[in-house]
């Protein structure tokens, strides 16, 4: 394992811990998103630090690919996120 890879997977391994301790404490919070794609009703895949993921939009709201966006973390727990707003 070279320098770059150990390097690497601390990143990872501090990300990991600090978004448990994120989601123990129960705040919701916003993240920066890109959305890639518009999968159709209300569903998006948008791009969270290198990782994609399938979002519902708040309802009424819509978005163009390329669009970069705040995702709301409902109550800390990042499996329940929504697109809240694009960043102007």
């Amino acid at each position: 394992m070279n320098a770059q890879q150990i390097r690497n997977e601390l990143l990872n391994s501090i990300k990991i811990m600090i978004n448990s301790a994120i989601e123990k404490l129960g705040f919701s919070y916003h993240v920066l998103g890109k959305v890639t794609a518009d999968l159709g009703s209300g569903l998006y895949t948008v791009l969270i630090n290198g990782e994609s993921y399938d979002i519902k939009a708040k309802i009424g709201n819509s978005y163009l690919v390329d669009d970069i966006c705040w995702i709301l973390i409902i109550n800390g727990n990042f499996s329940q996120k929504v697109i809240d707003f694009k960043v102007p």
